[in-house]
């Protein structure tokens, strides 16, 4: 880790060529827009591809590689439209998530430039990404380039069935290298430390989720019927009721023994959550010998999940997560392509999740027409 440091220092107070960033960064978070001529409107395709998604600072602990395609277009004012489709390896839906986005990319002075956004996400079926919890989001940029580095503060709105709130501060340093096979092409560097503070709402709605799809609909279960069978009259024999065994998730299971002939009263089993019930015995008719209603015996199978995420653990506004991104970026024409790898530190973990650093590996193409 300290040489990692050393590292970003090295980089950050060398003063290299200037360039400006020519790739929005894919955070995951929002669709990715190609930065293009403002002198022109423009349209881009992308194609995707990631070993790991993640949201907001935070991932699960089961990896869910994804191809993406992008499609947007940028008028020369600033204003664009864009959509992202994610197909997630091992879910069988063609299409996962689509991400439907609208900004407006605005320049308030030679080294200060800003951008507002909102996008809408929509899922298929059975969608296993953190983020599926999650229905709108709004975001604000302001961005300074202060010629030796290029810091962004973002703010983030999640709203929908839940509310989160985040703030991000992202520092820059871009190295570009021209000319490298022809006149055209060129080949950029763009690290970056990355900071995220906010809420975790969506932490609990995600756990929630999955405890309902691990449960089912709170697993009802009845046990089946018992039955005895006690013959009446004299010197009669005994009725038994035999045992009601019920399977439930998370329920009830209830066993009911039938009348004993002979005026047997019924045995009756209440299982809760596995716990055995006790039948009634059942009485003989005319100097017939007792009837015994057994015991029915209610079994409750399936398991619980206790959410100790705590309301004020959620609400609480914190920090999230710490970073690095260490974009490579090759282009010529209207081409290009990024290699980018980013490591997270993630904090103030709820239990539900892992704390521990992850790596992530995306890869780009974009052709602007």
């Amino acid at each position: 880790m300290k040489h990692l440091i050393c590292i970003i220092l090295i980089l950050f107070c060398y003063r290299a060529g200037a360039g400006t960033n020519q790739v929005v960064q894919d955070n995951n978070d929002t669709t990715t827009v190609e930065t293009a001529d403002s002198t022109r409107n423009s349209f881009s395709v992308g194609l995707l591809a990631g070993n790991n998604s993640y949201f907001f600072g935070r991932s699960t602990d089961v990896a869910y590689p994804y191809l993406a395609a992008n499609f947007s277009y940028k008028l020369k004012s600033g204003f664009w439209v864009g959509t992202t489709l994610y197909h997630i390896k091992g879910v069988k839906n063609y299409i996962d998530e689509t991400n439907l986005s609208a900004g407006w990319d605005f320049t308030l002075s030679d080294r200060l430039d800003g951008s507002l956004s909102y996008t809408r996400y929509i899922y298929g079926s059975d969608n296993p990404l953190l983020q599926s919890v999650a229905s709108n989001l709004a975001t604000a940029t302001l961005s300074y380039d202060w010629s030796f580095l290029y810091t962004s503060l973002t703010a983030n709105y999640l709203f929908g069935e839940f509310n989160d709130a985040f703030l991000s501060l992202n520092n820059s340093r871009y190295f570009e290298k021209k000319g490298i096979f022809s006149q055209t092409d060129y080949l950029g560097v763009d690290p970056a430390i990355n900071l995220l503070a906010g809420t975790q709402f969506f932490t609990q709605s995600y756990t929630t989720k999955i405890e309902e799809a691990n449960t089912g609909n709170n697993g009802n279960g009845n046990g089946n019927n018992g039955n005895g069978n006690g013959n009446s009259g004299n010197n009669g024999n005994n009725g038994n009721g035999n045992n009601g065994n019920g399977n439930g998730n998370n329920g009830n299971g209830n066993g009911n023994g039938n009348n004993g002939n002979g005026n047997g009263n019924n045995g009756n089993g209440n299982g809760n959550g596995g716990n055995n019930g006790n039948g009634n015995n059942g009485n003989s008719g005319n100097n017939g010998n007792t009837g015994n209603g057994n015991s029915g015996t209610g079994t409750g199978t399936g398991t619980t999940t206790t959410i100790t995420t705590t309301i004020i653990q959620e609400s609480k506004f914190t920090l999230l997560n710490y970073g690095f991104t260490l974009p490579v970026i090759y282009g010529f024409g209207n081409n290009s392509f990024e290699l980018s790898w980013r490591y997270l530190i993630p904090t103030n973990v709820p239990t539900e999740f892992s704390s521990k650093p992850r790596s992530f590996l995306t890869f780009s193409y974009y052709h602007t027409f």
